[in-house]
């Protein structure tokens, strides 16, 4: 996939995700953690790599933190700067 249409995509994502309510965000949230801890793998998995979400991303922190209560281990990306490759 050239550079071009990969910042194309992520533009047209990013402009989707920005038009969301807030409660329409916060109830795909949702979904998507209810789904993910329905996941045997994600039950049994000891080790989870996530992000940490931004104001119009799936909120992940009740993720992270259950993750952490459950005892799993997290680990987070660190990015420096605004260019994901």
């Amino acid at each position: 996939m050239s550079r071009e249409l990969k910042k194309k995509i992520r533009k047209e994502i990013l402009r989707k995700r920005k038009s969301l309510d807030p409660r329409e965000r916060l109830e795909l949230s949702r979904l998507v953690l209810e789904r993910l801890f329905s996941l045997e793998e994600f039950r049994e998995a000891k080790k989870v790599f996530l992000y940490v979400s931004k104001a119009d991303e799936v909120d992940t922190v009740p993720l992270i933190r259950t993750c952490l209560e459950e005892g799993k281990e997290v680990f987070a990306p660190f990015v420096r700067g605004s260019d994901m490759d």
